[in-house]
């Protein structure tokens, strides 16, 4: 399937969403961390799959072999044209007040595959070394 181009004001390539994502995926993957894709939606049965205005992505890590203990990161993926809604800024706010690390592409990082390495490998979470 093909997929229009979308350019800037500048006349610059943005890349879609889904493939910041699927590359922030990969790399959080390659330093050993899970990562769950959350979208909401409402299910044949009627039941709710993820929460409203909550991030696209949950990135769990486990530390060791204590049970119980991990690092959790909640990645809301946007292109360098998105931007998040005022519902999920609020989401992101109470998340950050509970404690949690909440990363806004646009925000916390430049909104590019290059713009998380660069946040990712300056922050105190990555463990390999290439």
């Amino acid at each position: 399937m093909s997929r229009a181009l979308t350019l800037d004001k500048n006349g610059k390539l943005v890349v879609p969403e889904s493939d910041i994502e699927d590359a922030i995926i990969s790399l959080l993957a390659w330093d050993g961390w899970r990562v769950f894709k959350f979208g909401w939606a409402l299910t044949e049965a009627k039941r709710e799959i993820g929460e409203v205005d909550s991030p696209d992505l949950l990135c769990v890590r486990y530390m060791g072999c204590s049970p119980g203990l991990a690092e959790i990161i909640w990645i809301e993926g946007k292109s360098l044209l998105g931007k998040a809604s005022g519902m999920q800024k609020l989401w992101h706010d109470a998340e950050r007040k509970r404690g949690a690390t909440v990363l806004v592409a646009g925000v916390d990082f430049v909104a590019s595959v290059d713009g998380f390495r660069r946040w990712y490998e300056a922050s105190s979470l990555k463990r390999r070394v290439r």
